[in-house]
């Protein structure tokens, strides 16, 4: 079973021409998709959940069973597989955004590791009297309103809306804490950021760090001494971060076979693919897989027993 992709734009949850951006309560996403969540991404758009009361249990990315604190902010974005399942009378709001509407304020935000939002699902939590959950409130019933006062220039103030939300979160203190951040560094930024975008084109070919360095028309040596500055990680853990995150997806979104998960990911042997990952995680392929789908069990029990 492969990790089902969720198109917002068919299941007619967007509003304006280009389908740029969905908004729901996230009472009424539950009603629409059930408070049991399976495991689903959103190819070409980011996702916002914002819980601000309730109870909710979570399957974020590669980490399962997270049962963080309400108010609750969720950033997925369109690569990182996520699950849930929520008591009734959990409440909050959801917005799905197409990526090019938030991938330049990423860049520009986070322009020395834009990969730590692009590719990596995160989540604050924060108190309830905080400033920013004050502010997220305001800014979603502006989203409200202006959604149920639609006229001819809905498209231009909801773009506008959610991208100033976006930046507004992405910006807070409470979240770059939350986050790895390297610090910013000027120079040969656009080659680093091209780097990030070849690994998430090409991390499934094995390509080695000389090809990277051949694609990006610079030598070996450069290539590393930018990743040093810029993320300081040498690029063949950057590449090796990247292959792991997503055969943690797959062994815990997918029934695909260990076998086939590793020619996904091109190791031509296995056997090859099992060191890896014993050597980056310390569990074998089907360690980390029964523990993951363990704790998928439990989850479908809660949620058998709360419907029942």
């Amino acid at each position: 079973m492969a990790i089902r992709n969720i198109d917002v734009a068919k299941d007619n949850l967007t509003f304006g021409k280009l389908n740029d951006v969905s908004y729901r309560s996230f009472s009424h996403m539950a009603s629409f998709y059930g408070r049991f969540m399976e495991p689903h991404r959103h190819e070409g758009y980011f996702q916002l959940h914002y819980i601000d009361f309730g109870y909710i249990n979570l399957n974020l990315d590669d980490s399962v069973n997270l049962t963080p604190k309400v108010p609750l902010l969720i950033l997925t974005p369109p690569s990182a597989p996520h699950s849930f399942f929520t008591t009734n009378e959990t409440t909050g709001h959801v917005l799905t955004v197409r990526e090019s509407l938030i991938t330049p304020i990423i860049e520009k935000l986070y322009h020395s590791n834009p990969n730590i939002i692009l590719n990596k699902a995160v989540f604050l939590s924060f108190a309830e009297n905080s400033e920013i959950k004050k502010n997220i409130d305001r800014f979603f019933r502006i989203i409200q309103s202006s959604i149920e006062n639609v006229d001819t220039d809905q498209d231009l103030v909801l773009s506008h809306l959610v991208q100033s939300l976006f930046s507004y979160i992405l910006c807070k203190r409470e979240f770059k804490d939350s986050l790895t951040v390297a610090p910013m560094v000027n120079g040969d930024l656009t080659i680093f950021q091209n780097f990030i975008k070849l690994i998430e084109a090409n991390y499934h070919k094995q390509l080695s760090v000389p090809d990277y360095a051949r694609l990006l028309s610079i030598t070996d040596s450069k290539l590393k001494d930018m990743c040093r500055r810029f993320s300081s990680l040498p690029p063949k853990r950057m590449i090796f971060e990247r292959v792991l995150l997503e055969a943690k997806r797959r062994l815990v979104y997918s029934d695909r076979s260990i076998n086939q998960i590793a020619a996904d990911l091109g190791f031509t042997d296995p056997s090859y693919f099992a060191r890896f990952f014993v050597r980056c995680v310390g569990q074998t392929p089907s360690q980390w897989r029964k523990r993951s789908k363990n704790m998928q069990h439990i989850y479908q029990d809660i949620h058998h027993i709360t419907t029942v």
